[in-house]
C-alpha cells in the first residue's frame, strides 16, 4: 500500500519503510488525477492577485498575473496539483525590488477554480492564500485568449 506525500516540488510514493525526498514542509493536499478534459489553460481571476492567464502544455504550466505591475509563474503538474515558481520583477522607477517564491494550486473537480498557497524563496507556503476562478462566458464577458491581459 502506497501513500502520497508532496514535499517542496517532488511527489514521492512511500512504501511502509520509504523515505521522503527532503525535510521541507508537506503540502496539505493529497494529489489526485486531473479530471479528464480539465486544464489550467485559460483566463482566471484571483481575488488576491487579480487577472491571470495560464497555459498548460503537457505537465508544464506557465502564466502571468497582474498584481502590482505583473509577474510570472511556471510549474509542473502532479495530477491536479501545480507546484510552481513565481517572480514579480523589480521596478527602479517605483523603487520596488524583484521578489521570488514558490507555491502550489489544487484544481477543483470541475476545473472552474483552484485553491493554493504561496511562499517566499524556497517555501511553498507561509505567504498567504492564492485562489482563482476561471473566467468564462458563463461567469463574465467573453475574451480572446490572444488579447493582452494587462
Amino acid at each position: 500500500m502506497k501513500s502520497w506525500i508532496v514535499k517542496a516540488g517532488c511527489v514521492v510514493a512511500l512504501a511502509v519503510a520509504g523515505v521522503g525526498c527532503s525535510s521541507a514542509p508537506e503540502i496539505p493536499v493529497q494529489p489526485r488525477p486531473l479530471p479528464s478534459g480539465v486544464s489550467y489553460t485559460g483566463k482566471w481571476y484571483s481575488p488576491q492577485y487579480e487577472d491571470m492567464v495560464l497555459t498548460q502544455k503537457g505537465d508544464t504550466v506557465e502564466g502571468e498575473f497582474a498584481y502590482k505591475g505583473g509577474g510570472t509563474l511556471k510549474g509542473t503538474l502532479s495530477g491536479h496539483l501545480l507546484i510552481f515558481d513565481w517572480v514579480q520583477p523589480g521596478d527602479k522607477q517605483e523603487a520596488r525590488q524583484e521578489v521570488r517564491g514558490r507555491g502550489y494550486f489544487a484544481m477543483s473537480e470541475d476545473g472552474e477554480r483552484f485553491q493554493g498557497e504561496w511562499g517566499y524563496g524556497d517555501a511553498l507556503m507561509g505567504g498567504g492564500v492564492w485562489s482563482g476562478d476561471r473566467i468564462s462566458e458563463r461567469q463574465g464577458p467573453s475574451f480572446d485568449p490572444n488579447d493582452p491581459v494587462f
